[in-house]
């Protein structure tokens, strides 16, 4: 084999080996494809770089932030007290990400609109396996929702965790779906598994889902039939004024639970037992976290009960009498892998300190640049689908890490990945 074609060959496993951890990041219980997704990536990358087929990462605000919070993840791997779990964490999250995103914008292509496309498509495919496991599931619990009717931990998941993701899907199917030029069918199909998608979310009962979700479809919608823009406001109103009207006539205890979502007392303490909980695990993160606040504990928040237990604040919890101290002490309990921060910003304070709160921070601001640059040049309407769905992700991610969030998620490597090529100077393939 030459020269030439072992490159064209290497550069295309790279690619293929990220879009397959695209696609198996999203599909339940498809760890093994993830790891494999993985490995490829590094062997493609490596390859790559020792035949210099990798280019030189251009000096971007966007690359820099990139280089920081995996940079700074990786020093607090190495140096909390917690190094063999934090780097082995790092090394399933952290590594691939940064390999995903160097082979995606910096490995030699010919056409980097092709690139945007399978990247987005990848994910896609992913979330439409998601969603058919999902009603699969639903089937054949006649779509009961076990977190909120069911007390029955035998029930699948699927749906639960499908509703609950699904914000962080819905931009990147509303983008190419209102956006992308494509045959009947495909909008057909895409339109399909948007509205089913939407559909689960409804009867679901997850109030933070359903808010972004709503929220999404709105402005998606908004901004590109703005032509129809007093239709648009008179239907809103319209469908507003019905769900008001008919509010009390909602018997599904799932969608009843929207009701409260304009309710003062379920924001107050001790009147909701969700949001009160969330109250004591954030103060909970917040205590563990000042013990080592500059640089934390090292990527993976599993850890989180262990590190509360041998710092002493579970004896402290136990010894007060403080309400909120004893739903602290309840939640951290529950033991290792079944604690969660609930709070991205949390999180990374834990995980990663002050530095890495202050590097994502910055990667997200540099993510918000990249996406009005890109929606400003209006090149092509695959273009303007991109800034669509990353302008709405961000939108959902800063709003729902205020309940929840991933460190790296595999939404942030597509969206970074997107604007990062489209940014680029262009090469010669």
């Amino acid at each position: 084999m030459d020269a030439q074609k072992l490159n064209r060959v290497l550069t295309q496993l790279g690619f293929v080996s990220t879009w397959g951890y695209i696609f198996f990041s999203i599909v339940p219980h498809a760890a093994a494809g993830k790891y494999i997704s993985s490995g490829l990536m590094l062997v493609a990358f490596l390859a790559l770089l020792a035949r210099k087929q990798i280019r030189k990462p251009e000096f971007t605000w966007l690359n820099v932030s990139i280089f920081l919070v995996v940079g700074l993840a990786l020093l607090s791997a190495a140096l909390t007290p917690y190094a063999a779990d934090s780097l082995n964490q790092f090394r399933k999250e952290g590594l691939p990400f940064l390999l995903g995103f160097l082979l995606l914008t910096n490995a030699h292509t010919a056409d980097r609109n092709k690139t945007v496309v399978f990247t987005m498509l990848s994910l896609m495919l992913g979330y439409a396996v998601k969603e058919i496991l999902a009603l699969w599931a639903g089937a054949n619990n006649g779509f009961q929702f076990s977190i909120y009717e069911s007390a029955d931990t035998t029930l699948p998941k699927y749906l639960d965790f499908f509703s609950a993701d699904t914000p962080y899907y819905l931009p990147f199917l509303l983008g190419p779906l209102l956006f992308w030029p494509m045959k009947a069918w495909q909008r057909a199909l895409l339109l399909l598994l948007t509205v089913l998608a939407l559909a689960v979310v409804v009867v679901s009962g997850v109030r933070t889902a359903f808010i972004f979700v709503v929220i999404s479809l709105l402005l998606a919608l908004t901004y590109r039939f703005w032509a129809f823009k007093k239709t648009m406001v008179v239907a809103i109103i319209v469908l507003a004024a019905c769900g008001y009207l008919l509010k009390d006539q909602i018997t599904n205890p799932s969608i009843a639970r929207y009701v409260t979502i304009a309710s003062k007392q379920t924001y107050q303490f001790g009147k909701d037992g969700s949001v009160s909980e969330r109250y004591a695990i954030i103060k909970g993160v917040w205590e563990v976290s000042k013990d080592r606040l500059i640089l934390g504990y090292g990527p993976g928040w599993k850890k989180l009960p262990t590190v509360a237990e041998a710092n002493g604040h579970m004896d402290r919890w136990r010894a007060s009498s403080e309400p909120m101290d004893q739903l602290t002490l309840n939640y951290f309990s529950y033991g290792e892998g079944r604690v969660n921060p609930h709070n991205f910003y949390m999180a990374i304070l834990f995980e990663d300190g002050l530095l890495g709160l202050l590097a994502y921070a910055s990667l997200m601001l540099a993510t918000v640049w990249g996406i009005l640059k890109t929606s400003l040049k209006n090149d092509s309407q695959v273009q303007k689908g991109v800034a669509v769905a990353g302008a709405l992700y961000l939108l959902v991610y800063f709003g729902g890490s205020i309940a929840g969030g991933a460190w790296l998620p595999v939404t942030m490597l597509v969206t970074v990945a997107c604007l990062a090529l489209y940014q680029s100077q262009p090469n010669n393939g």
